[in-house]
């Protein structure tokens, strides 16, 4: 009777090697192919495809697999015709469309022609068909309600669709290997064994194998290395079914005596017993992505100098947006990666722009797509030396497509451009008429492809690359561009297989196609040295071990994700699903899933673990460490993190204030030689040494020396930003006489007075960006009216009534209102993006008010909302006087707050992150003017403190505060302040607001920014550097 057993045991247990020893036992005897051996993942055949040789030497069958591979090797003479994702959403865009034209769907009939809903439509198909569900049996089993009913009738054409025109997918392919597997019985007859190694979980698909396996007269063992303490439901459950399938658990004893080992044990168990300080793990908190991996190669480039191997150390990331840093830092630090760099397609320039040859067709040549059209390079319609002249002529025309401009250039005698303009814009018009009667609306497919691939000879778009080359002898660029050229080409010859669903199509539907293909297919900018450095991620770390281990990225925004797939496959869904027969996982099980991950990652270092993660968050406020980092710290005995291990906090200067001896590439170091230059720390008798050695870029730094040295004089130049005229002065003056000043405007001077002039008087534009999905300001709007709606409801009931304050009461009332003002900025619930959006706008606000509320209730200062939207100066302004005489402002509040026992009062703006905060600092260098002018505003009123709160974590942050005159002030605060300072910055307020209208009188309005943003519109033209953009990269 053939054995069926799973060896449960902790991580890194012994048993792995046993059953690897039967194999090569089998391999020396010439009995490879009476085996399978059966991983989760590629990088793994590879690590025992080569293990398997070194010791057995060359082999002729070694049977080594993923369940990918079996399914594929089952099914190999399949009749069938597979296909693409791009195929399948050009089938669900098709079937969405049918049906809604035989009014056969109520529930999404208005989403069947939105982009997101098909994709979510493809995926839901996916996720049935994994789980092994007919649409009949979807249909038969789901709530009889047309949110289910309509999702398993769009299935179920979806399925009728494929079997109509021979036509299958790879979710497919599992219902047909199961099939066959059941049929045949002479399948795997010379198999003696079967190893399944390095599982915890399997797919419906992976389960079923594993079923039809133990019907048959053969070993299988499973080995799960990935017992711990902890109580994994994931591990659970998938021990629970294969104990239905009448599997022996054989538990496997082993103690590892390695302390990151015991640490991974530990973790995410109810054992409170802790660990001592651990010398083996190290934690450094960094102020960026890029200095986070900065410090990360440092540390690999100093265990190289001790003789260390790079075999012997891996990259764990723990988030995609790492990559662009991580190729970009290692070429720098000329370290080898096992990681190839790649790029979708449709996001290369040449493939850019011939997409927009279609889309501005399809427009009809929209304003965006024209121009977009206009500056193409490797299709070029005009002279490039004419485009950003005609690009400029063209953006200040009012118009929405290629024939309201025609006829507005028809009828130039009203336009105030050059006629050598206006005639290369009719040169320009014909030559896109042209295209656009080459290309059709709708086409037989044939056609349309050898319409595109002859647009692409005629354009002769491999020259031009050649051309470019020339110019720039860039061999990488040169490589993308002929590779992505031909891969174009390729995936045009590619969409013939629409045939085999339709004959003709329209130019939309080929438009997305193809533009589906590109965004899948991607171009391998730079390949993998298979002697570089590992990097991974957590699910193809599986099984793997590393001395040295780099986990990047335990940020909390980053890491773990925990969110729903999508809206139907939700945890609000799952019973339902679960009883259909899907395979989903709840919340609980997806934060199972990850922590056992995890736990398995640390597991997998042997010898000194480093861990990071960075205070840049995607919201562009401050980030927190991971649950996952919170849940390592809270194994180890200690009161503070240092108390725990080794722990450092990365400073913004790390790139130039580091020890000459930690410095490991030729640009950190004249970075840091500036630096200690600058300050004095560097002998006289290496300076000759170092200017040697960085001769050109001194001569370049020295150049931009003497241009900001000319800035900094008073006479006037093309660098110092100085209107001296008396006639401008005169004007300026004027305008500004009876100005009522807004803080916005006197802060955007102080910021800088260069942008300042450019942005309020000289009006200049800059070129058109792609608009965002959803304006930011009106997303603050609604939060800010939801609040004051709501506190204005509800502040009696707070005052009279706070400690039975029932906030759970007024959701309700928070999603009414957070439903009417998304309405009036134009968002409705139907649209599917819109209720994503509008969800998590009532989800911020209500954990924003939960917050808010028990702060309130746990005050010892008793205070309360007081007033909201506090308007000051509307009818007449508020005077401040100044050094420069008075200056009116008006401007409003979001809310005060009030001490109801005392008569002291509290300001508060809100703020959609952190990212809009100042500190105290900020205050007194006058770039943050909002908090003061609201104190100073509240004439008669004792204010204590100005207090910024934040909407997306509910901090109550207090920027500038007296001490003494409430708890929540204290010491501890960088802006809690005595008495006279108070005072003092509320004075020093009113100078910088004097001085501000005083220099804009002066003409003052020199390139000498206090903040300097590397989005700033204007970069080009002022020419000014700051070194903190590359450190914030």
């Amino acid at each position: 009777m053939s054995k069926k057993i799973v060896y449960l045991g902790p991580f890194n247990n012994q048993n792995k090697e046993k059953l690897k020893n039967k194999c090569i036992s089998y391999l020396k005897d010439n009995k490879g192919k009476n085996f399978y051996y059966i991983l989760p993942n590629g990088d793994l055949l590879k690590k025992h495809r080569k293990e398997f040789i070194k010791e057995v030497g060359a082999v002729f069958e070694l049977n080594i697999f993923t369940f990918d591979d079996i399914v594929n090797s089952i099914i190999n003479d399949h009749i069938h015709r597979s296909i693409d994702e791009p195929l399948k959403k050009f089938i669900v865009r098709k079937v969405l469309k049918s049906l809604k034209n035989k009014g056969a769907l109520s529930y999404y009939n208005d989403f069947t022609d939105m982009e997101g809903f098909i994709e979510v439509c493809v995926d839901i198909i996916r996720e049935i068909k994994r789980s092994l569900i007919t649409p009949d049996e979807f249909i038969n089993r789901c709530p009889k309600r047309p949110y289910y009913k309509e999702v398993g009738l769009i299935y179920k054409e979806y399925e009728k669709l494929l079997m109509n025109r021979n036509l299958t997918d790879r979710e497919n392919d599992y219902f047909n290997c199961i099939k066959k597997l059941k049929d045949n019985t002479d399948y795997l007859l010379d198999i003696d064994f079967v190893v399944i190694d390095e599982f915890y979980d399997f797919r419906p698909i992976e389960m079923e194998i594993i079923k039809e396996l133990s019907n048959k007269e053969i070993d299988v063992f499973i080995n799960i290395p990935y017992k711990s303490s902890q109580n994994n439901l994931v591990l659970n459950n998938c021990i629970e079914k294969l104990k239905d399938l009448g599997f022996e658990i054989e538990n496997i004893d082993y103690k590892t005596s390695n302390d990151i080992g015991l640490l991974a044990d530990k973790l995410f168990n109810n054992d409170n017993s802790k660990l001592t300080y651990m010398d083996e793990v190290e934690l450094h908190k960094c102020p960026s992505i890029y200095i986070e991996l900065k410090k990360v190669f440092r540390e690999i480039k100093r265990h190289l100098s001790k003789g260390e191997n790079l075999d012997d150390m891996a990259i764990v990331l723990l988030n995609d947006s790492y990559n662009n840093n991580l190729f970009l830092i290692a070429e720098d630090e000329e370290i080898p990666l096992k990681k190839s760099k790649e790029i979708p397609m449709n996001k290369i320039p040449i493939i850019k722009e011939f997409l927009n040859i279609l889309k501005t067709k399809l427009t009809e040549g929209a304003k965006e797509d024209l121009l977009n059209r206009l500056k193409s390079a490797y299709f070029p319609i005009i002279d490039n030396s004419l485009k950003d002249e005609m690009e400029y002529a063209i953006r200040k025309l009012n118009f929405s497509n290629l024939y309201e401009l025609k006829s507005l250039i028809n009828d130039s005698k009203r336009l105030d451009i050059d006629k050598r303009i206006i005639d290369k814009i009719l040169s320009l018009i014909q030559k896109v008429e042209l295209e656009f009667a080459y290309l059709l609306f709708e086409d037989k497919i044939s056609n349309s492809n050898a319409k595109l691939i002859e647009l692409i000879h005629y354009y002769d778009a491999e020259s031009i690359i050649f051309n470019k080359f020339s110019r720039i002898k860039d061999n990488n660029i040169l490589y993308r561009d002929l590779m992505a050229l031909q891969k174009l080409e390729d995936i045009i010859n590619r969409l013939e297989e629409i045939n085999l669903i339709e004959e003709s199509i329209t130019l939309e539907d080929y438009l997305l196609v193809l533009d589906d293909f590109c965004r899948q297919e991607e171009i391998i900018e730079m390949d993998e040295d298979l002697n570089g450095l590992t990097i991974l991620n957590p699910i193809n770390s599986r099984g793997l071990k590393h001395k040295f281990l780099f986990v990047v990225g335990l940020s909390q925004e980053e890491y773990p994700r925990l969110d729903n797939r999508n809206f139907f496959l939700s945890d609000e869904n799952y019973n339902a699903l679960r009883e259909i027969g899907i395979d989903i996982m709840n919340y609980y099980e997806r934060f199972s899933n990850e922590a056992l991950k995890f736990s398995s990652l640390i597991s997998s270092c042997t010898h000194y673990l480093y861990l990071s993660y960075n205070e840049n968050s995607l919201e562009e406020g401050e980030n927190i460490p991971s649950m996952f980092l919170d849940e390592i710290l809270s194994k180890i005995d200690g009161e503070k993190v240092e108390d725990k291990l080794k722990f450092s906090t990365i400073d913004l200067d790390y790139l130039i204030n580091s020890p000459l001896n930690r410095i490991t590439n030729k640009k950190d170091l004249l970075n840091t030689f500036l630096y200690k230059y600058f300050n004095d720390e560097i002998e006289e008798k290496y300076i000759s040494q170092f200017v040697s050695a960085f001769t050109d870029e001194i001569r370049e730094i020295n150049t931009i020396v003497d241009v900001e040295m000319e800035r900094m004089t008073g006479d006037l130049s093309k660098y110092s930003g100085f209107l001296d005229n008396n006639e401008i002065r005169r004007i300026l003056s004027e305008e500004l006489k009876d100005k009522v000043y807004s803080i916005s405007y006197l802060e955007g001077y102080a910021k800088c007075p260069y942008y300042f002039l450019l942005h309020n008087y000289y009006k200049v534009e800059e070129m058109g960006r792609e608009a965002e999905d959803y304006d930011n300001l009106d997303i603050g709007s609604i939060y800010h009216e939801v609040l004051n709606q709501y506190y204005r409801k509800y502040k009696l009931d707070l005052l009279n009534n706070r400690d039975n304050f029932d906030i759970e009461k007024t959701f309700d009332y928070i999603k009414e209102l957070t439903h009417k003002y998304a309405s009036m900025k134009g968002y409705s619930v139907d649209n599917i993006n819109d209720n994503l959006l509008i969800e998590n706008i009532y989800n911020r606000l209500k954990n924003f008010i939960i917050i808010d509320i028990t702060r309130i209730k746990e005050s010892k200062d008793n205070i309360y909302p007081w007033e909201f939207e506090v308007e000051f100066g509307k009818d007449n302004p508020l005077i401040i006087q100044t050094n420069y005489g008075d200056v009116k402002f008006r401007g409003k509040i979001d809310r005060v707050d009030k001490l109801v026992d005392k008569d002291k009062y509290v300001v508060i703006d809100y703020k959609s992150s952190s990212y809009g905060k100042n500190d105290l600092e900020s205050i007194e260098k006058g770039l943050s003017l909002q908090l003061p002018v609201y104190i100073l505003s509240q004439e008669d009123r004792q204010v204590i403190a100005g207090v910024y709160s934040m909407i997306s974590n509910g901090e109550y942050y207090n920027a500038v505060g007296v001490l003494g005159e409430a708890s929540f002030i204290t010491k501890r605060q960088k802006g809690a302040v005595e008495s006279e300072e108070w005072n003092n910055i509320l004075k020093n307020t009113k100078d910088i607001i004097g001085n501000i209208v005083s220099e804009i009188n002066n003409g003052n309005f020199s390139v000498r920014p206090l903040e300097c943003s590397p989005y700033c519109p204007y970069k080009d033209i002022c020419r000014y550097e700051n070194i903190d953009e590359e450190v914030m990269g």
